[in-house]
């Protein structure tokens, strides 16, 4: 889907129904009110009356079964007031039937909610509904998701039975490049049970403009604005020809892409830089999905790794404390690098080494067209790019 198809007001709030009190009503009254008043009623209201009935089945049950064509053109904030009361009502639900699987899974996909439609998808299954649909749903999800061996199985069992499966074998074809290109990757990072990576790719464009859309990404990361779709597009084209660079797309078991880690390498170093989607940040992600950045670099024969980081980026700090890397004392640099604080992990183990791991770190990001100028030879130079800057989550 477009995900900027999702209209954005950043004021949009959402605010309680002023003419009725649902707090006290039993769910076979709310559940008349979704039935009978469906059509007039605000799209804000649906959301607020789950939640008054304690997310119980039954009122998502009576929500119109169009709701989902309209989606695409709601504020962010309702399309994510959505997502929240879709996955309390499943959570809350334990669904066996059949209709309201087929129901959960038609509004999560439209919400991107690939792990709930995979579930309902499995109690389809269960309820002996068309196999090939339900293969073919799961392949998806799995797709989304970045599981792309168990993507590709799904197709395989709808083309055994039906090799000449019109929307098989065009899932096949979508899903085919992607998998070669993970399989290429380190077995620890493109077979984990919760986070995986892959290669970044035009698959992941709309879902990282979308993630992208706080402009503090960009300027924590020093990337550039990437407005759209069609901007991420664009970059990524312009990231094939930088020789080095490996960008990996995160993707979560549940909700598919969540952000970025990246590498530009020459010889056995590398400087990363890595953020995480607006809907993901601060729940975690950020060390496992960095313990993956430093999993592949190792299996691609790095042995010392750089970055930088704002101090001011405490969860960032964190994170890179934990996994090891020391800080690196850079003497005062001119401009946006000023600010930021350099640091290196060696993947043998091995300590900082101040003097040699700064000489390395200055002729890297020569090597890398992004030099360090040095404050004190700020008005002998001319202007030069400013290094990565790295994590915002």
């Amino acid at each position: 889907m477009d995900a900027h198809a999702k209209t954005r007001h950043p004021a949009f709030k959402l605010a309680p129904c002023a003419t009725k009190s649902y707090g006290a009503s039993p769910v076979a009254a709310l559940c008349r009110q979704v039935k009978w008043t469906s059509a007039t009623l605000a799209p804000t209201a649906f959301p607020e009356l789950m939640a008054a009935a304690g997310y119980h089945q039954a009122v998502f049950a009576a929500m119109p079964d169009d709701l989902p064509q309209r989606i695409q053109t709601w504020p962010e904030a309702l399309w994510l007031a959505w997502r929240h009361a879709l996955q309390q009502c499943w959570q809350a639900a334990q669904v066996a039937d059949a209709d309201l699987a087929s129901k959960f899974a038609h509004f999560g996909w439209a919400l991107e909610l690939w792990g709930l439609v995979r579930d309902a998808q499995y109690v389809l299954r269960a309820a002996s509904r068309d196999p090939a649909d339900c293969w073919l749903w799961l392949a998806r999800c799995e797709a989304a998701t970045g599981r792309l061996p168990e993507a590709m199985a799904y197709v395989s069992r709808v083309l055994a039975n039906a090799p000449l499966h019109a929307d098989a074998r065009r899932l096949q074809t979508r899903i085919g490049p992607r998998l070669r290109q993970q399989q290429a990757l380190a077995a620890q990072v493109r077979s984990g049970p919760m986070l995986r990576l892959e290669s970044l790719n035009e698959a992941h464009a709309a879902a990282m403009a979308w993630q992208y859309r706080d402009p503090h990404i960009a300027q924590a990361t020093d990337l550039p604005e990437l407005v759209d779709e069609a901007a991420v597009h664009a970059w990524l084209i312009e990231q094939t020809v930088e020789v080095g660079r490996h960008n990996y797309a995160v993707m979560h078991l549940h909700y598919g892409f969540i952000g970025v880690v990246s590498l530009a390498a020459v010889g056995t170093q590398a400087f990363i830089h890595y953020w995480l989607g607006v809907d993901y940040q601060g729940q975690g992600h950020a060390l496992p999905a960095t313990t993956l950045l430093t999993t592949q670099a190792r299996a691609m024969g790095m042995q010392t790794l750089f970055t930088s980081v704002l101090p001011s980026n405490k969860r960032s700090v964190r994170v890179l404390n934990r996994l090891g890397f020391g800080a690196l004392a850079v003497p005062p640099l001119r401009d946006a690098d000023a600010a930021l604080q350099f640091s290196c992990l060696h993947l043998d183990g091995a300590a900082v080494e101040p003097d040699a791991d700064l000489a390395a770190l200055m002729t890297l990001c020569a090597q890398l067209d992004a030099p360090l100028l040095l404050a004190e030879l700020a008005g002998a130079n001319p202007p030069l790019a400013q290094s990565e800057a790295t994590t915002c989550y």
